[in-house]
């Protein structure tokens, strides 16, 4: 009985390692970015993905006195394959930003730019 239960442990423990490994690694990134008082600057948002990604929603915190401008429509990079974006604002310097596909098509290629 002892070493039944030994060995499905070790197997839990075995399979656990396995998917841990295959489920691979996506990292979504905004470089840091330097705007003098009253000037404008583009964000850009980068993704590094080691499997498909069809879509990626995130919170985006601007420091105080920072704003995206009301007429700033989201500019999608070559990495995009029909995909959408919208974002909205949230209060308090935050906003939602969405880029997803409508035909579940993945970003193309696995590092760069999004935005």
């Amino acid at each position: 009985m002892n070493s039944n239960r030994i060995l499905s442990t070790i197997y839990m423990l075995l399979v656990g390692i396995v998917m841990t490994f295959a489920q691979g690694s996506n990292v979504l990134r905004v470089p840091d970015v330097i705007i003098p008082t009253g000037n404008s600057n583009e964000l850009s948002v980068e993704l590094e993905n080691s499997s498909d990604v069809v879509a990626v929603e995130f919170t985006l915190t601007l420091p105080s006195k920072v704003t995206i401008e009301s007429s700033g429509a989201l500019t999608l990079s070559e990495r995009c394959d029909g995909h959408a974006s919208k974002y909205s604002h949230l209060g308090n310097n935050k906003y939602k930003v969405m880029v997803y596909s409508p035909d579940n098509k993945p970003f193309i290629g696995n590092a760069g730019e999004l935005l």
